[in-house]
């Protein structure tokens, strides 16, 4: 963990998360297309730019967590209790980044629902970065702790969601069960990852390479993942997967990075990096999975 926090402490790494990689969130976008460059339009519209397309994907990321999270909130809970007053959701982000889906939930769904947004994150970088934008936008209803969520006590949520975080984190059963410690009966864990797509055939040796890039002993899989919620106490809802969007996600910002940073300035580390993890999705070693998990009943 203090890899993490030391990782995001660098200038220049913030420099890169705030310029290229999405502006307002560090999660690997969805992308609906290929980008093109469209030569023979007079359109000055930023949507024909490469930073604007990836911003977008991480929007678009961003809509599909807070929908999905709308969605599961719902299920089996009503918006207004008996006396017609809005009941208080509470809902957590666990490793936050820069906290763009929290705000992308209240922006949605606030008026509607009464959302209470919690935001963890080790980086005190990212928190200040996190807060920063939150004032700008008066997100009152968003909480930012600079802490891991592994160390949480006390406090329990209906649902609790994470965006490429665990990646970094060898321990897969121990956020299991913090999730299941940390909800409550009915609440969902919904979170996306960075994970092995070929478990059984990826070489031992490959394996040791992606570990040592993240700095980690460990990658997670699907099963691997689902039987770690079991373990939990939790049940399996829904996968799905997105096997082209690690690929595109660094490519593009590889690009982007290459073609708008001096070339004086641009660190080898990060293009290093976007390298790897452009060559591991190519030879299908990685990809980015959506899973929806529910905890039933409290475990005696």
């Amino acid at each position: 963990m203090s890899e993490v926090k030391n990782y995001y402490a660098d200038d220049k790494k913030q420099t890169f998360y705030q310029k290229y990689w999405g502006g307002e969130s560090i999660h690997v976008g969805i992308y609906l297309n290929e980008f093109k460059v469209f030569a023979d339009t007079d359109s000055n519209d930023d949507d024909y730019e490469l930073g604007s397309f990836i911003r977008d994907a991480s929007r678009f990321k961003s809509n599909v967590m807070s929908n999905l999270i709308k969605s599961y909130l719902l299920t089996e809970r009503f918006t207004h209790d008996s006396h017609g007053n809005k009941v208080k959701f509470t809902i957590a982000d666990w490793g936050a980044g820069y906290g763009g889906t929290a705000r992308t939930l209240s922006k949605m769904w606030n008026g509607a629902l009464n959302l209470s947004l919690s935001c963890y994150d080790l980086s005190d970088r990212n928190c200040e970065y996190n807060a920063k934008i939150n004032a700008v936008e008066e997100h009152s209803n968003i909480a930012i702790y600079n802490q891991s969520f592994l160390d949480i006590e006390n406090r329990w949520f209906d649902i609790i969601y994470s965006e490429d975080a665990f990646v970094h984190l060898d321990d897969k059963q121990l956020i299991f069960d913090r999730a299941y410690e940390n909800l409550n009966t009915n609440g969902h864990f919904i979170f996306s990852d960075i994970i092995l797509k070929n478990p059984d055939t990826c070489s031992e040796e490959t394996l040791k390479e992606i570990c040592r890039r993240i700095n980690v002993n460990t990658v997670g899989s699907r099963d691997g993942y689902i039987k770690c919620a079991e373990t939990a106490g939790l049940t399996l809802c829904n996968v799905i997967e997105y096997n082209a969007d690690i690929k595109k996600h660094y490519k593009y910002i590889k690009q982007f990075y290459q073609e708008n940073e001096p070339p004086e300035t641009q660190d080898s580390d990060i293009l290093t990096g976007l390298d790897d993890w452009i060559r591991h999705a190519d030879e299908d070693n990685l990809t980015m999975a959506i899973f929806i998990f529910k905890k039933d009943k409290n475990i005696q």
